[in-house]
C-alpha cells in the first residue's frame, strides 16, 4: 500500500490547530537617512574665445544656461552660469551632463555657432568667433562744434576710456552699456546714451558714429511719464514759441538753444504745461491730473486758454464760446484765460463750473 505524505507550512500548521494567524506588520520601512543621494554626473562647458580679426577674447563676459526637453514640443531651463575668460580667451562652466546649452556673450554676436550644443563627457573645446554685436565711434565736440579730447566713463564705475580728438572705437557694447558720462577739460560734463547724441548716423549695419557735444550747445532732453500720450514738446523763450523737440526712443531732443522754458502738451489735454529749463535733463515725475473744467467768460465771443505766461500768438491751448467754454485742464496748473475784452490766471483745482470775476481780470485786451 502506497503512503501519501502531507507537508504544512509552519501557518497553516498554525491555523490547523487552532491557533490565530499572526497580524500582518504595520511597521514602516527602515531608512537610512545617511544614506548618500547619488548626483547628477558633472560635465562642463568649455571652449577658446577669440574676435572675428583673430584676436583673443579676454575678460569677455560667458553666460550660459542648461535646459532639458519636458515633453516633445517643449525645454525646460534647469541652470545656468556665467564666467569670464581668461588671458588666452579660455573659458569653462561646470553643468550637469545631458543638457542642450545656450551660451551668449553679451556685446558680441557667435559667428560660427554650431546648430547644437551640449553638455557631456569629453566633449572638448568649442571654437568662438565674436562679432561686435555694435560698434560706435564716439567724437566729442564743443560748443561751438569743434572736435576736442576728453573720456567717457561707463555708467557703474568703469574705467575711463580716453576719448582723442578724432574719436575712439567702443565695439563689442550692448545698448544698455552705451551709457554714462562724457567730459572735457574746461567744458564741464554731460550724462549720455547713445540714443541721446546730438548727431547719430550708421554708417555700416551695427556701427555707428556719434557726436556728442559737451558745454552751452548741448541739447536739452525732456523726459516725460510713460503712462500718456505726449502730442508735442516745445522751446518757449520770453513766452514764444521756440523750436519744436524731436521724440527719440521715448525722450525728446530738444535744441532749445538760449530758450529758459518748455512748453508739453498730451492728447487728454487742450492746454500744455509749462516748465523751467534748469539743466540739460528735464525729469517730469507725474503728470498733472486732467480736471474737465466750463468756464464762463464776461464779454461774450470766444474765449481762448493757454499756458499762463505765453504770448498771444496762442501756442498751444484750446478756444471756444465765452458763455459757456468746456475744456480738459491741468490740475494745479496755472492757465491763461483770454476773452473778448480782458485776461484772467486761473488756478485749476475742482473743476466743474467756473464763472470768471470781471473785477479779477489781470489785463485789459
Amino acid at each position: 500500500m502506497r503512503r501519501t505524505r502531507l507537508f504544512l507550512s509552519p501557518l497553516l500548521l498554525l491555523i490547523a490547530c487552532g491557533g490565530d494567524a499572526p497580524e500582518p506588520s504595520t511597521a514602516p520601512p527602515v531608512v537610512d537617512d545617511a544614506a548618500p543621494t547619488a548626483a547628477p554626473p558633472e560635465c562642463s562647458v568649455a571652449g577658446v574665445a577669440r574676435t572675428s580679426g583673430g584676436g583673443i577674447a579676454a575678460d569677455f563676459v560667458v553666460h550660459a544656461r542648461g535646459s532639458r526637453q519636458k515633453d516633445e514640443r517643449m525645454w525646460e531651463a534647469v541652470s545656468e552660469g556665467e564666467t569670464t575668460t581668461d588671458a588666452e580667451g579660455r573659458f569653462e562652466i561646470p553643468f550637469e551632463c545631458g543638457l542642450k546649452m545656450a551660451i551668449k556673450f553679451p556685446g558680441w554676436l557667435w559667428g560660427n555657432e554650431p546648430p547644437e550644443v551640449w553638455s557631456e563627457p569629453g566633449g572638448g573645446d568649442i571654437d568662438v568667433e565674436l562679432f561686435a554685436e555694435r560698434e560706435v565711434k564716439l567724437f566729442l565736440h564743443d560748443a561751438a562744434g569743434q572736435p576736442v579730447a576728453g573720456e567717457f566713463v561707463p555708467v557703474g564705475g568703469g574705467a575711463a576710456v580716453p576719448v582723442p580728438v578724432d574719436g575712439v572705437e567702443l565695439e563689442g557694447v550692448t545698448s544698455r552699456d552705451l551709457a554714462g558720462t562724457v567730459r572735457a577739460e574746461g567744458l564741464g560734463e554731460r550724462a549720455w546714451r547713445l540714443h541721446r547724441s546730438d548727431d547719430l548716423r550708421e554708417v555700416a549695419p551695427r556701427h555707428f558714429e556719434a557726436v556728442v557735444r559737451i558745454d552751452g550747445g548741448a541739447p536739452l532732453w525732456v523726459y516725460p511719464p510713460a503712462d500718456r500720450d505726449v502730442s508735442g514738446v516745445w522751446c518757449l523763450a520770453a513766452g514764444a514759441r521756440g523750436a519744436e523737440c524731436k521724440l527719440r526712443e521715448g525722450a525728446w531732443y530738444c535744441e532749445c538753444g538760449g530758450a529758459d522754458q518748455v512748453a508739453v502738451a498730451t492728447k487728454l489735454w487742450d492746454v500744455a504745461i509749462v516748465r523751467d529749463v534748469a539743466g540739460k535733463d528735464l525729469q517730469l515725475d507725474a503728470w498733472p491730473a486732467t480736471t474737465p473744467t466750463c468756464l464762463q467768460v464776461p464779454g461774450g465771443g470766444v474765449a481762448k486758454v493757454r499756458p499762463v505766461g505765453v504770448d498771444d500768438t496762442l501756442l498751444l491751448g484750446a478756444s471756444g464760446p465765452a458763455n459757456r467754454f468746456c475744456v480738459d485742464l491741468p490740475h494745479g496748473e496755472t492757465v491763461r484765460v483770454v476773452g473778448t475784452a480782458a485776461q484772467w490766471d486761473h488756478v485749476v483745482q475742482g473743476g466743474g463750473d467756473v464763472t470768471l470775476d470781471e473785477a479779477a481780470a489781470v489785463e485789459a485786451r
